[in-house]
């Protein structure tokens, strides 16, 4: 498992308006895992049969503040989240799941999938939101962003 912190102060400056981005932490953590699927609804050659992604999951989340220990949230409860996630996707295949079944299981919709399952029970904490980023090689990856 992999994690960072980062905290940030940033103003970009466009012709007409300043978007300032406040500062925030960042708590990332990392996960491998193995899936499989098969594309459809186009001709994409052989991503159109069964085969097999080695994936990389990054989740990071955001906060403005942290807490009275220091810490954006509990790591460890964190985990315990993404482990029982990811054991519903590990060495299984995509297309025969719920969320896949009537839709192309890309990996920029099952980064979307991840997101909600991940963010959706942190809602009305002190987490204000962050991304999935996952990577299905070591060149390609999608992700999926979004507050809460």
């Amino acid at each position: 498992m992999f994690i960072s912190l980062r905290v940030f102060n940033l103003a970009i400056h466009s012709p007409r308006k300043i978007y300032y981005i406040y500062p925030m932490f960042e708590l990332c953590l990392q996960k491998k895992f193995t899936a499989s699927h098969a594309l459809k609804g186009g001709d994409w050659g052989n991503e159109n049969f069964p085969h097999s992604h080695d994936y990389k999951l990054e989740w990071i989340l955001e906060a403005k503040e942290l807490n009275s220990h220091n810490y954006v949230t509990d790591l460890v409860e964190l985990e315990e989240q993404l482990d029982c996630l990811l054991n519903k996707y590990h060495g299984k295949f995509l297309n025969d799941l719920g969320e896949f079944s009537n839709t192309n299981p890309s990996l920029e919709f099952f980064a979307q999938v991840i997101w909600k399952d991940l963010f959706s029970p942190l809602a009305g904490g002190p987490i204000l939101g962050g991304r999935v980023v996952l990577w299905e090689n070591d060149h390609a990856w999608a992700c999926y962003k979004g507050n809460l």
